[in-house]
């Protein structure tokens, strides 16, 4: 290919295929810029342009193989500035780890190719471990340390004695891509993440008012809808997107930037929203069948649902939560009045926890640093650390399919001498490593080889038809331009980022740029037939090694939960904040994965949502426990003997525990509610006997309403 600044040995005289190329280009980008479809227009223009930048750069100071840069470029492109900003960082850090790791390893090992090899397969899967650990952009350090050895090292071992220059220029004509790309999205037109994400955390505010409401409201009337339960557990992993877009933030271009502190804050409030909310729309219905519901109480939750409909202002707050206190009964020992005490408590912390966020919203929008109130500056002090769900034994299974697909490949690659052969096994590393995330990666896989496929008779058509006539390098970008505007168009639309991505890495590797025009057609042959071999590889040992289904995910999710609640009764856990961020976390990755549970398992049925409840008001009683006297202690005890035994059954196989076992756990609990009307301390008794209240409920949901003096 020519150099863009050399003219081509033998130049086309009209150049008319370049021409008619723009001409080409001119039509498509009409229609593509009209009307709704210009932001991905314009992305696909910004995409386009980065990959040439890179280009450009990469030939003007004359790296070997410059479509790397180009490749970068559309690899690391994102809508969002910010976004490309921070995973740029990350993928600069993971590719010089991953280049200092191959040249230690490629010198000293390159005489025994068996050793090499495992030496390479154990680094990326390790580095693959590590990364699925961690659901943040930092992964990206090490995912890109992990495959960045593969595709430096394998292609080298033949010149070992160069390996720390190929590192070097494989290194440079990277960081000139991120650092193109970056550029670009950064200058024309960038679309800020705190743009995106104060519009999601609107939408999330408004939905969530929403759901409170049309459920106090659906309790209140009797009605089960189970639309909304749907909708209000999609809540927990909006959270989780929410907590990973406020990680781009420190790298946006918006001019004010909110602080991540406080949209962690948001986080941490919008998430007790779902456990609490739950919790009343339960004591309503439970309310309403059993006792009935009173009159005065039916008129303070429709004034909830009026003022959750007007955006939970702040002028109405403090009376709804004061009418709830007033409400309150005297006393709590009457048939009915524990239910009606916990229903009121819970009313009235929903409506001061909906004010809060209301009040985090203000302070995300306000361009002064002060606190837009007093709650928001004690929210802000209190605010913990949001830790993610970690599954070590999926990570160790997807690392272990990366090793065992490196080294099937590398021992076909030694025993037939394949030339072709490294560029197989840098395949099975990458593919391996990008879609490991998934619970199914092979149709992912799959996908990618289908749209690789249909990729090459593009290349083919521009490698033996249009680039032997380019000459210079504005001929050059003008004639990629309409193959790769209209793939960045298709890379901006979510659904069909996939396709518009395999395709325009396709089209890049397979043209494969480099200081002046050289190709061959067996030579194009082999090395598709290598990219699809090791693609093909890594979907079978994929597909045998590590093809879980979402079923399987979904009961790891749910035991992790009931492990988690036992170590908080056991007082394993010592920040209730981050143990409650964690298990919304898992509640976010579980509602996706729930209907891909058999209806017959033991598991479909299982209520993550209420095993969050659980775990936050044994929180509750053990801060309790700690303050009462002796003659309260050993009651209290018992219900948390009660707890840990139920979720223990749980985690041995039993669908729920024995009758027998049942009805002791529930007289424990009974017993804990009986010592707690005991308690001198008006404010501590009230305290244990609605978390009391709670974890009968959501332990025996079934159970007959008891004698006066126990909570229902």
């Amino acid at each position: 290919m020519a150099a863009p600044t050399q003219p081509s040995p033998a130049p086309p005289a009209p150049g008319r295929p370049v021409h008619g190329a723009a001409s080409a280009l001119a039509a498509r980008w009409t229609r593509l810029t009209s009307g709704p479809g210009a932001d991905g227009a314009l992305y696909a223009l910004k995409c386009w342009a980065a990959s040439m930048l890179a280009a450009y750069v990469a030939l003007r100071i004359g790296m070997p193989r410059p479509y790397w840069a180009m490749i970068t470029a559309y690899i690391v492109s994102q809508p969002q500035a910010g976004a490309v900003r921070s995973k740029a960082l990350f993928r600069v850090l993971g590719t010089a780890l991953g280049a200092a790791a191959t040249i230690v390893m490629v010198p000293n090992l390159a005489n025994a190719p068996e050793l090499l090899s495992l030496a390479i397969a154990v680094w990326v899967g390790l580095c693959l471990y590590i990364s699925l650990l961690d659901r943040t952009p930092r992964s990206y350090v090490m995912l890109l340390a992990g495959y960045t050895a593969a595709i430096i090292g394998f292609p080298s071992v033949a010149q070992p004695g160069a390996i720390f220059t190929i590192g070097a220029l494989r290194v440079q004509e990277i960081t000139i891509g991120i650092l193109s790309a970056t550029l670009v999205h950064g200058l024309i037109a960038p679309l800020s993440v705190t743009t995106a994400l104060l519009a999601r955390i609107d939408g999330f505010v408004a939905d969530a008012e929403r759901w409170s409401g049309d459920a106090l409201a659906g309790a209140l009337g009797g009605d089960a809808n189970a639309a909304l339960d749907r909708d209000r557990r999609r809540l927990a992993s909006d959270i989780t997107d929410l907590h990973l877009m406020s990680t781009h933030l420190p790298f946006d271009t918006a001019r004010l930037l909110p602080r991540v502190r406080v949209v962690r804050a948001l986080q941490d409030r919008l998430s007790m929203l779902l456990p609490l909310g739950a919790a009343v729309e339960d004591r309503l219905r439970l309310l309403g069948r059993e006792h009935g519901m009173p009159r005065d109480l039916a008129d303070l939750v429709a004034d909830a649902c009026a003022w959750l409909a007007q955006g939970a202002p702040a002028a109405g707050a403090e009376a709804l939560m004061a009418r709830a206190r007033a409400l309150e009964p005297a006393d709590a020992a009457k048939p009915g009045a524990l239910l009606r005490l916990s229903l009121l408590a819970r009313l009235a912390e929903l409506v001061g926890l909906h004010r809060q966020v209301r009040l985090l919203r203000e302070q995300l929008r306000s361009p002064d640093r002060r606190a837009v109130d007093p709650q928001v500056a004690a929210l802000l002090s209190e605010r913990s650390r949001r830790p993610l769900h970690r599954d070590h034994g999926f990570a160790l299974r997807s690392a272990v399919a990366a090793v065992a697909g490196i080294l099937l490949t590398c021992a076909i690659w030694i025993a037939t001498d394949w030339p072709q052969g490294g560029i197989a096994v840098m395949m099975v590393a990458v593919f391996c490593s990008l879609f490991a995330a998934l619970d199914d990666p092979t149709p992912a896989i799959r996908a990618f080889i289908l749209y690789t496929l249909m990729s090459l008779p593009v290349s083919a058509f521009y490698l033996f038809g249009v680039l032997p006539h380019v000459d210079g390098f504005p001929q050059l970008a003008l004639a990629l331009a309409p193959a790769l505007l209209v793939f960045g168009r298709l890379m901006f639309d979510p659904r069909t980022t996939l396709p518009g991505l395999a395709m325009a890495l396709g089209l890049l590797g397979s043209v494969a740029l480099g200081e002046r025009y050289s190709a061959s057609f067996p030579g194009f042959v082999d090395g598709a037939l290598a990219q699809l071999g090791g693609a093909g590889i890594a979907f079978a040992t994929t597909r045998l090694l590590r093809t879980l289904g979402a079923d399987w995910s979904a009961r790891r999710l749910i035991r992790a939960g009931w492990r988690d609640v036992v170590a908080m009764v056991d007082g394993r856990v010592e920040d209730v904040s981050a143990w409650n961020g964690r298990m919304l976390d898992r509640l976010g990755l579980l509602t996706p994965r729930l209907g891909a549970i058999d209806p017959s398992d033991r598991h479909a049925a299982t209520d993550l949502l209420s095993d969050l409840r659980v775990g936050l008001l044994v929180a509750e009683l053990t801060a309790l426990g700690r303050r009462l006297p002796d003659a309260g202690g050993p009651a209290f005890s018992g219900a948390l003997q009660a707890v840990r035994d139920h979720y223990r059954a749980r985690l041995s196989g039993a669908p729920r525990p024995g009758a027998d076992d049942a009805q002791a756990g529930l007289a424990r609990i009974d017993a804990a509610i009986g010592a707690a009307h005991a308690i001198a301390d008006p404010a501590t008794r009230r305290a244990a006997l609605i978390a009391l209240t709670g974890v009968r409920r959501n332990l025996h949901p079934a159970a007959a309403a008891p004698q006066a003096g126990v909570a229902a």
